[in-house]
């Protein structure tokens, strides 16, 4: 996961969904990487990095994500194999397309992400 991937998933997120307010992260090289941080200035999105060692500096951010974290980790990659990340990323993109637009969520009223976002 070099900083030439990320900044090509971040360049794939940005294009069909817009660019976020904020873009929160640790202190890895991969997103402290000039090309990651140009993507960013590029779209004007605001850099917040967490400290140095300090695991829960961004735990308020992500805690909106952590449902959706922890569901991909075990409705999908701790149950599957990859040969490797180009696998891994093609089948994360499909599980996000399923999880967007066809798993229903009760905290929702049992609709779906995409249905909500686009009502």
């Amino acid at each position: 996961m070099d900083a030439e991937w990320r900044t090509d998933v971040l360049n794939q997120t940005i294009a069909p969904n817009g660019t976020p307010e904020i873009f929160n992260t640790d202190q890895g090289s991969q997103f402290t990487s000039e090309i990651f941080i140009k993507v960013l200035n590029e779209n004007n999105v605001k850099i917040s990095v967490n400290g140095k060692g300090s695991a829960i500096d961004i735990i308020f951010v992500e805690r909106p994500e952590w449902d959706a974290k922890v569901t991909v980790k075990y409705e999908n990659i701790y149950l599957k194999e990859y040969k490797n990340g180009l696998d891994l990323q093609a089948e994360l993109i499909d599980y996000f397309h399923f999880y967007k637009h066809s798993r229903f969520h009760e905290s929702l009223g049992n609709l779906t992400l995409g249905y909500v976002y686009e009502n």
